[in-house]
């Protein structure tokens, strides 16, 4: 997020929340800012008690394209709401707030001269980051738009059809190698219990499974499925 993008989000809801607005190409936006009632008293009448301020912000950037605002700030009374207060103690008031949630610096101060020449420098490079940031994140809402229409589309509801019906015949074809393996061992031995456990989980497995083809079979046959019974399924 760009100093730009980082200030109008703010300029949303945390500023007005510290009784702070923002006006960004003559137009005013975000929540309506919070009352002030902690102003020193004597800058107030009965009637200023609803005081707000107004950062009036401007678009810049470097040479090489780092973008920031510049701005002034004034003081708004609850009487005269259309009426722009310059008074310093009000303008220092406004900056210091503003300052608790974005990082403010006195226009042609040292301290801001060097800043935006360190971010200049850096500028290309920054971009290209944001930018690489960007794209990834169209990339991954394409690539889950995408995702939800697959999950939604004839194709998705064959495909997992014939996962399912296929998952089965590799089941069915286990279970029934135990089944059989469990009769030879009890003819051979005599002994019934043997692999008893182990019979009944295979013939569930085949119970499950035919009632899984009798629900999917139409459904792989109705999008497309080639096979013309059960036992043609391929992988």
């Amino acid at each position: 997020m760009n100093p730009i993008e980082e200030t109008l989000e703010k300029c949303q809801h945390e500023l007005p929340a510290l009784s702070v607005s923002c006006e960004v190409d003559g137009k005013r936006i975000g929540d309506p800012p919070a009352r002030l009632m902690d102003v020193v008293q004597f800058m107030l009448t009965v009637q200023d008690e609803a005081t707000t301020f107004v950062l009036k912000l401007k678009r810049e950037q470097t040479p090489n394209g780092y973008p920031y605002f510049t701005g002034i700030a004034y003081g708004l009374a609850g009487a005269r709401p259309n009426e722009p207060i310059f008074n310093i103690r009000w303008v220092n008031m406004a900056w210091v707030r503003a300052d608790s949630a974005l990082e403010v610096e006195r226009l042609n101060s040292t301290n801001a001269i060097l800043n935006l020449r360190h971010r200049d420098f850096y500028a290309k490079d920054i971009a290209a980051k944001q930018a690489k940031a960007a794209q990834e994140k169209v990339d991954a809402e394409e690539a889950k738009a995408a995702h939800e229409r697959y999950l939604n589309s004839d194709q998705a509801r064959f495909d997992d059809a014939k996962a399912i019906l296929t998952n089965c015949k590799h089941e069915m074809a286990s279970a029934q190698r135990v089944l059989d393996e469990g009769k030879q061992v009890a003819r051979l031995s005599g002994i019934d219990d043997a692999y008893r456990r182990d019979r009944q989980i295979a013939a569930q497995t085949i119970v499950g499974c035919k009632q899984s083809i009798k629900e999917y079979w139409p459904i792989y046959r109705r999008y497309g499925g080639k096979a013309k019974s059960f036992s043609e399924l391929g992988p």
